[in-house]
């Protein structure tokens, strides 16, 4: 399987990426580890992952993930919104979002 850890959403666009490589490989991130996960309340987090899920899922070969390590000092809680939001908008076939 051929991957791309992409960076946080700050450093990648994922809508660049889907659109450049993401017929040929899997994208996988680009939730940021940093300002989102680390400083974010829960709903950034929430709302970061639905939009990366908006963009990314469609048309497969996407995986929702930190934009790089889960680090020391990143809430509990805001990785768990992350698995969360995953369940919650990541299951195939995605739906439409609605604004």
């Amino acid at each position: 399987m051929k991957i791309f850890h992409m960076g946080s959403s700050r450093t990648v666009s994922l809508r660049t990426a889907k659109k450049e490589i993401g017929d040929r490989v899997c994208l996988m991130g680009n939730v940021d580890p940093l300002k989102t996960l680390t400083f974010g309340t829960p709903g950034d987090v929430e709302r970061e992952c639905r939009e990366a899920i908006k963009e990314g899922a469609p048309g497969g070969g996407f995986i929702l993930a930190p934009g790089g390590v889960v680090g020391r000092g990143m809430p509990a809680e805001n990785v768990k919104i992350l698995i969360e939001a995953a369940e919650k908008y990541g299951k195939y076939p995605i739906r439409a979002f609605r604004a």
